[in-house]
C-alpha cells in the first residue's frame, strides 16, 4: 500500500493538477481584489465576476484535455515499447528455446510462456500448474526436480537442474530448469524461473565426448580389426544414424568391411569403385551428403531397395588419396548440419591417421619378426612412433601462433617457447609469392579448409615439403582460430621422383623390348602399341593405335580372343593365348599373347604382352618331323639290315641253282622267277637303307655344278617338251663331301616329283649358290610351279611309302630316299609349299674344308686262275655264313666259319683272307678287322652288309680292303674275293 501511495505522489499529472489548483485559488483571491479595481464601473465589475467563473471553467477543460492527450501519448508510447519488447522476447524465447514459468506455492497454479508450452509439444492456451509441468519429467528427473522445489520453499534455495523430460508427443528431450523464491512476509509465496531445451547441445556435447572417446580410442588401435571394431561401436551414436558402415578400398573395389545396422546392408560385398556411392566418394575425394537416394542418379537405386535406407552420407578415409570411406545411413530423409558433418569427417580423419599408424605398425612388427636381431631397437621406434603424431599448428584468427605440439619442434626446430606469440610466416621459405599466401587466407577466412603442399624453411634454413590441412574453428559461427595439421613429404616428393624416373626407365624398356607390349580398351581398340610392332609386325605405331585389335587377328582366331579378352576383364582368369597375326606384307606370324587387367582412367584395360613364336613353332616342328623320320629311319634299317640277309640266301641259293641246272630243265623258269623277285626285293631294301642314312656310301669330293651338268640329258629323257627346264648354277660352286651317285639320285627323285606336279607343263628350276654367312655351306634349290602341297601333306612328304599318287604310279620312297641321303650326307632339307603356288625345296650342304684321296677304281679281273687260299669267314647269321661258305667252296677256297668276332681273335694261324659282316653284336667287323691286322698286318678284308652303322669310306680306301652289299650277286662275290687275292 505504502509502494503505491509512493508511486502515486511521484506521478506528474498529479503535480500539474495540484499546481494549477494552487494558481486558481491565487486567480480568483486577487480578481475581487485589486484586478476588479481596475474596472471604473460597477456594473462591469459584476458581469467580471460572471465571466471569471466561466474563464476558469474553461481554462480548467482545456488544461485537463492537453494533460489527458499528452498522457494517452505516452500511455501508448509505452504499451507500444511494451509490445515490441514482448513479440522481441518471444523471439529470443523461440530462438534461446528458453521460456518463463511462475506457479503460487499454496495453490500449485501457475503460467508458463509460450516458448515452456512449445518445449512441452503443447497449446499455449491449455491450463497449467506445478503438477501439470512436474508429470512431463522421467521418474528420475521429477524426484530431483520435486527435491528442488522443496528446497526452495522451505529455505529460499534458488535451483538449477539439466533434466530428462518427455513431451505431449512422446519425444525425449533434455531440458535446463532454474526456479527462484519470491518471498512476501518473509515466507516464500510463489516460485518463478526459466525453462529452456537444451536437448541439441545435449546432443552435441554427447556426440563430442564420443567423438573424444573414439578418437583416443583410434590412436590406442593397432590393427584394422580394432579400428573397425571402435567405429561401429562409436559411430551411430555419434551421428544418430540408423547404420553405418566401413569401406575400405581394394583393388580398384569397395569392399564393405564392417556394418552396424537396424538392418542388414553390405557387409563382406565387393563392388567396383566406379557402380557405388563409396566409390564415388573416394574417386572425387569429397564428403556426399544425399537427402534422397531415389531422386539421385549417383546411387545405385536398386542395391538399396531392399534396404532401410531413405538417406546417407559417405565420407571419404583421407580425402586426399582415400584409402576407405564411413557410410552413415537413415530411415528417414535427413540431411546432417555443418556441425555433424564437422564431427563425421573428424572421425573419417581420426580413422585415417589411425590407419596409417595401423599400416606403420603392421610393417614395423613385420620387420621385427624378419630381424630378430634388432627387435629392441625397432621395440623402441614402435613406442616412438605410437607416441608420434602428425605436427600440429594452432593459430588466432590474426595468425599468432597459440600452440604446437612435439612433433611441430622435432619437424621444424622451434621449441615451444620459440614458436608461440610468433606469425604463422615463421616457416616462410620465400618459396611461393604473395597470390599464393592470397588464396590460403581468403579461403580459410571464408570458412572452408584449406589443403595444399608447401615448401617451408626450419630452423636451421633447411628447406623441406610439408603437406597442410589448415580447418577453421567456428564459435556462434565466428572464426576464432586455425588448426594446422603438417606432414613432412619432403621424402615423399623425392619418391615419387624417383617412380617418375623409373616410369620414364620402364617407359623406355617397354618401347625397346622385343616383345609386344599392346594396351586396349574393353572393346579391344588399341590405346597403346610399344615400337616394338615394326620389327616384328611390319607396322608403324601409328598404323595399330587408333584400330581394332580384332582386325588384325586370323578369322579362325577371333572367337578364342574375344573369349580370352571378356574373361580377362570381367572374371580375372588370365590365359597364355596362341594367335596368328596378319604381319604387314599379308603373312600370318604366331604370336603368344598373354593379357593382364589393369584400371586406366577410371575404366578397365587389357595390358596385352605377345611374344613371336613363328620360328620357335617351325623349330619344334622341325624337330618332331626330325625325331619322327629318325625313329621310322631306325625300323627302316633294322628291317632292311634283317631282309638283306634273308634275300642273301634266297638269291644265292636261286643262283646256285641256276648254275647246277640245264637250259631245258622245266625248274628254271620258277627259280629265274624267284631271282627276279628277289632282285627286286633287294632293290626296294637298298631304298630304304638310303631313306634310314644306314647305306654304305662312298664320299668323295662332288661338285653339284657337274653333276647338274652332266644329268641334264637324262633329265631331258624323263621331263616331257611341255616343261621348262632352267639351271641356274653359280660359278665357283665350292665342292661338297658326298657319293656321286646318290646326290644325282637327289636331284633326279626330286625332278621326277617336279614333273609329276606339273601335269600341264610349268618351269622347273635348278640354283646353286654359295653361302658365306658363318661356315661357307653349298645351296641346292629345286622349284616348280605346279599344284603344290597343303600343309598336312608338306608335314608328311619325306614319310616313307606316303604317296598323293595313284596305285601302281609310285612307291611312296622317293621323297624318302633323298631325306636319307641328305641327312647322311651332313646336309639339311626343307620344304616350302602350299596349294597352287608349287614346290621349293631348299638343300644346304657343308662346303668341303679339303680335299680326300680320289675314289678307289675297282680293279676289272684278269685271267681266272684257279682258287686257293684259306679265308676266314665271320657272319652271325647261319643260313648267311651256310650260303657263302658253300660259293666259296664250290670255287675251290678252304673256308674258316667263325660265328662271332670272340672266336675270330682266338685265331693263332693267319688266314689268307678275311670275310665279315659289318653289324654284329658285341663287336663290328670294322673293330676285329683293326684287332685282327695288328696281329696279321697285310690281312685282307672284305667286308658285307645289309647296312652299315659306321662310314667305311676310311677301310675300303686301305689296301687290301673291299665292301660288297647284301643281297650280293654269286659272281660279284667272287670278282671282289679273286680281286683281293691279286692284290696281296
Amino acid at each position: 500500500m505504502q509502494d503505491k501511495i509512493v508511486k502515486w505522489w511521484r506521478s506528474p499529472i498529479l503535480h500539474v493538477v495540484l499546481g494549477y489548483l494552487l494558481a486558481g485559488s491565487v486567480w480568483i483571491y486577487y480578481s475581487d481584489g485589486w484586478l476588479a479595481s481596475l474596472i471604473p464601473r460597477e456594473s462591469e465589475r459584476a458581469l467580471w465576476s460572471i465571466y471569471k467563473g466561466w474563464l476558469f471553467i474553461f481554462i480548467t477543460a482545456l488544461l485537463l484535455t492537453v494533460l489527458m492527450w499528452r498522457e494517452f501519448q505516452r500511455r501508448d508510447r509505452i504499451m507500444a515499447m511494451l509490445e515490441h519488447e514482448r513479440r522481441l522476447l518471444a523471439a529470443m524465447s523461440r530462438v534461446a528455446h528458453v521460456g518463463g514459468w511462475d506457479f503460487d506455492t499454496e495453490s500449485g497454479k501457475g503460467n508458463w510462456t509460450e516458448e515452456v508450452a512449445r518445449i512441452h509439444d503443447l497449446d499455449p492456451t491449455d491450463p497449467t500448474s506445478r503438477d501439470i509441468g512436474l508429470s512431463f519429467f522421467t521418474k528420475e528427473s521429477r524426484a530431483r526436480v520435486e527435491a528442488a522445489i522443496e528446497r526452495a520453499i522451505s529455505a529460499g534455495e534458488p535451483y538449477d537442474l539439466e533434466l530428462d523430460m518427455i513431451s505431449a508427443t512422446g519425444k525425449s528431450k533434455r531440458v535446463r530448469t532454474r526456479g527462484e523464491p519470491v518471498l512476501s512476509a518473509g515466507r516464500v509465496v510463489r516460485l518463478q524461473g526459466a525453462f529452456q531445451d537444451i536437448s541439441q547441445q545435449h546432443l552435441f556435447q554427447v556426440r563430442l565426448a564420443t567423438l573424444i572417446q573414439a578418437i583416443q580410442g583410434l590412436a590406442r588401435a593397432r590393427n584394422l580389426p580394432e579400428i573397425m571394431d571402435i567405429i561401429r561401436k562409436s559411430a551411430r551414436r555419434l551421428s544418430g544414424a540408423d547404420g553405418v558402415t566401413i569401406v575400405l578400398k581394394e583393388d580398384g573395389h569397395c569392399y564393405y568391411a564392417d556394418e552396424d545396422a537396424i538392418g542388414p546392408l553390405w557387409k563382406g560385398q565387393r563392388f567396383p569403385l566406379e557402380r557405388c556411392i563409396s566409390g564415388w566418394a573416394m574417386l572425387h575425394r569429397e564428403v556426399t551428403l544425399i537427402a534422397d537416394i531415389y531422386a539421385d542418379d549417383r546411387v545405385p537405386q536398386e542395391a538399396y531397395r531392399p534396404t532401410f535406407v531413405k538417406s546417407l552420407a559417405m565420407i571419404p578415409v583421407n580425402r586426399h588419396e582415400p584409402s576407405g570411406a564411413l557410410g552413415f545411413y537413415w530411415a528417414r530423409n535427413h540431411t546432417p548440419g555443418p556441425e555433424e558433418v564437422e564431427l563425421l569427417t573428424t572421425l573419417a580423419d581420426a580413422t585415417a591417421i589411425a590407419m596409417d599408424n595401423a599400416r606403420h605398425l603392421e610393417r614395423l612388427e613385420a620387420e621385427i619378426n624378419d630381424h630378430k636381431q634388432t627387435r629392441a631397437q625397432l621395440h623402441l621406434n614402435a613406442t616412438a612412433l605410437k607416441a608420434t603424431a602428425n605436427p600440429v599448428l594452432i593459430s588466432d584468427r590474426s595468425g599468432k601462433i597459440e600452440w604446437v605440439n612435439p612433433a611441430f619442434t622435432h619437424l621444424t626446430g622451434y621449441s615451444f617457447q620459440e614458436s608461440v606469440g610468433q606469425r604463422t610466416n615463421l616457416l616462410n621459405s620465400g618459396t611461393h609469392n604473395a597470390a599464393f599466401h592470397s588464396d590460403l587466407w581468403n579461403t580459410i577466412l571464408s570458412g572452408k579448409s584449406w589443403h595444399g603442399i608447401m615448401v617451408n624453411r626450419r630452423k636451421d634454413g633447411s628447406e623441406y615439403v610439408e603437406e597442410q590441412t589448415i580447418t577453421p574453428v567456428f564459435e556462434n559461427q565466428v572464426i576464432t582460430h586455425f588448426i594446422a595439421i603438417k606432414e613432412d613429404i619432403t621424402d615423399r616428393i623425392k619418391q615419387t621422383q624417383e617412380v617418375e624416373r623409373r616410369e620414364r626407365y620402364f617407359r623406355s624398356l617397354i618401347e625397346n623390348s622385343h616383345d609386344l607390349i599392346t594396351l586396349i580398351d574393353a572393346t579391344g581398340l588399341i590405346i597403346f602399341q610399344s615400337a616394338s610392332v615394326q620389327n616384328i609386325l611390319g607396322y608403324a605405331v601409328a598404323d595399330m593405335q587408333g584400330r581394332s585389335v580384332f582386325d588384325f587377328l586370323h578369322p579362325s582366331d577371333l572367337e578364342v580372343a574375344r573369349q580370352g579378352l571378356s574373361e580377362a576383364l570381367t572374371r580375372n582368369i588370365l590365359r597364355t593365348l596362341l594367335l596368328n597375326i596378319r604381319h604387314a606384307n599379308g603373312s600370318y606370324r604366331l604370336l603368344e599373347a598373354i593379357g593382364h587387367p589393369i584400371l586406366w582412367e577410371g575404366e578397365w584395360h587389357l595390358v596385352i604382352n605377345s611374344r613371336d613364336q613363328t620360328e620357335k613353332n617351325e623349330l619344334q616342328a622341325q624337330l618332331l618331323q626330325a625325331q619322327k623320320m629318325e625313329s621310322v629311319g631306325q625300323l627302316a634299317g633294322g628291317i632292311a639290315h634283317d631282309f638283306n640277309n634273308i634275300l642273301t640266301v634266297i638269291n644265292g641259293t636261286a643262283e646256285l641253282l641256276l648254275m647246277d641246272i640245264v637250259d631245258e630243265s622245266p625248274l628254271r623258269p620258277e627259280l629265274e622267277t624267284i631271282k627276279r623277285a628277289g632282285d627286286r626285293a633287294a632293290a626296294l631294301t637298298r631304298q630304304l637303307l638310303v631313306f634310314s642314312r644306314r647305306q654304305s656310301l662312298q664320299p668323295v669330293m662332288a661338285n653339284l655344278n657337274q653333276i647338274c651338268d652332266q644329268m641334264h640329258p637324262m633329265l631331258e629323257r624323263v621331263i616331257p617338251e611341255n616343261i621348262e627346264v632352267r639351271c641356274e648354277l653359280e660359278a665357283g660352286l665350292p665342292d661338297v663331301l658326298a657319293d656321286h651317285g646318290q646326290l644325282e639320285q637327289v636331284i633326279l627323285n626330286l625332278a621326277i616329283n617336279a614333273r609329276d606336279a606339273m601335269p600341264e607343263g610349268g618351269v622347273l628350276r635348278i640354283q646353286t649358290r654359295t653361302l658365306t654367312q658363318g661356315e661357307p655351306h653349298v645351296e641346292l634349290i629345286v622349284e616348280d610351279t605346279g599344284t603344290g602341297m597343303s600343309e598336312s601333306i608338306r608335314q608328311r612328304a619325306f614319310d616313307p611309302f606316303f604317296t598323293t599318287k595313284e596305285p601302281g604310279k609310285g612307291t611312296g620312297l622317293g621323297l624318302a630316299m633323298v631325306y636319307g641321303i641328305v641327312q647322311q650326307s651332313g646336309g639339311t632339307i626343307e620344304i616350302h609349299s602350299s596349294p597352287g603356288e608349287g614346290a621349293r625345296f631348299r638343300i644346304v650342304f657343308p662346303a668341303a674344308v679339303a680335299r680326300v684321296d680320289e675314289k678307289r677304281v675297282t680293279e676289272e679281273p684278269g685271267s681266272q686262275e684257279p682258287a686257293e687260299g684259306t679265308i676266314l669267314l665271320v657272319e652271325d647269321n647261319v643260313e648267311v655264313q651256310q650260303l657263302t661258305a658253300r660259293i666259296l667252296e664250290k670255287e675251290g677256297y678252304r673256308v674258316q666259319l667263325v660265328k662271332n668276332p670272340e672266336e675270330a681273335l682266338k685265331i693263332t694261324s693267319p688266314p689268307d683272307l678275311l670275310v665279315t659282316d659289318v653289324v654284329m653284336p658285341e663287336m663290328s667287323g670294322p673293330a676285329m678287322a683293326r684287332l685282327l691286322r695288328e696281329r696279321f698286318p697285310d690281312l685282307p678284308v672284305l667286308f658285307m652288309s645289309g647296312y652299315a652303322n659306321e662310314d667305311l669310306s676310311s677301310l675300303t680306301r686301305m689296301d687290301h680292303t673291299d665292301f660288297i652289299e647284301k643281297p650280293f650277286v654269286t659272281e660279284d662275290l667272287k670278282s671282289r674275293i679273286q680281286n683281293l687275292f691279286q692284290r696281296r
